[in-house]
């Protein structure tokens, strides 16, 4: 698996961000209030399209777990379920 690093300045972050976010969150996370007010403008943003995933199961990257949290991800988006569980 290749993982992808990229800084974005605010000013062209928009310019990398789709229709949905995945966000890496910890448990209790309440919400995006210290993200820099750019955030706000996303469209992702304002549609709710938002998908909280805990860090801590999204984190490993075996073949096996990386099947099963892509299935689990598929599931959650055409579901609408952005909370965690």
């Amino acid at each position: 698996m290749r993982w992808l690093h990229l800084e974005a300045s605010e000013e062209v972050f928009g310019e990398y961000v789709g229709d949905y976010l995945l966000m890496m969150v910890t448990e209790g996370t309440k919400d995006h209030s210290l993200l820099p007010n750019v955030w706000d403008n996303l469209p992702a943003v304002q549609n709710n399209h938002i998908f909280k995933l805990d860090i801590h199961k999204y984190f490993t990257a075996d073949p096996y777990t990386s099947i099963l949290q892509a299935e689990e991800i598929a599931d959650r988006l055409a579901s609408g379920q952005t909370e965690l569980n």
